[in-house]
């Protein structure tokens, strides 16, 4: 099952669009769910989600506009995997690793996507996977002032998470980054 993580948009106020390789690379008809950590900002962005998977969820952002979603956290369950989902913004200090890993406690996640910053990546700690999938539209923010468009794609396999960090290079290639998460305690 392939999971698209993705967030911080920021549309229109940062930045115009997703960049077009990245909407090509998204649009195979492969992704079984969204998950976005906000920041969209508007609700037409929710639409152009939908063109690339029907089922998006989404959490409010610091600057999602009061339609887009009232949620500000929440877990699905894919496969063997209970992921939570939180904007970063509701966490004090913000993508502090101890806080994260009490919201990772507290939704019961074996993955916990956050957002803010706009700098993808991901870590593994204490049996628990943390990925933030950084701006898709390499919008502009204090804490990162040169983003690179990025997003994250989780592919579940069993009791394994195969994840892939996107980022779009200043000479317009992609960069891909593959890690592998194990379920703690259960074997492939």
């Amino acid at each position: 099952m392939l999971i698209l993580v993705i967030g911080d948009l920021h549309i229109p106020s940062r930045s115009y669009s997703i960049p077009a390789v990245f909407k090509e690379s998204l649009s195979t008809g492969k992704i079984h769910q969204i998950l976005c950590t906000g920041n969209l900002c508007t609700r037409s962005e929710i639409e152009m989600l939908r063109k690339f998977c029907s089922d998006v969820q989404i959490v409010r952002g610091e600057f999602d506009e009061d339609d887009v979603t009232e949620c500000e956290q929440l877990s699905v369950t894919v496969g063997s995997f209970k992921i939570g989902l939180v904007s970063s913004y509701t966490l004090i200090p913000s993508n502090d690793k101890a806080r994260l890993a009490a919201k990772a406690r507290e939704l019961d996640a074996d993955i916990l996507a956050f957002g803010g910053g706009h700098q993808a990546g991901m870590y593994q700690k204490d049996g628990k996977l943390y990925i933030n999938p950084g701006s898709a539209t390499g919008a502009f923010c204090a804490e990162n002032p040169e983003p690179r468009p990025s997003f994250i794609l989780i592919n579940i396999q069993g009791n394994s998470a195969i994840t892939y960090i996107y980022t779009l290079e200043a000479d317009g290639t992609m960069k891909v980054d593959k890690d592998v998460f194990q379920k703690e305690g259960e074997d492939e």
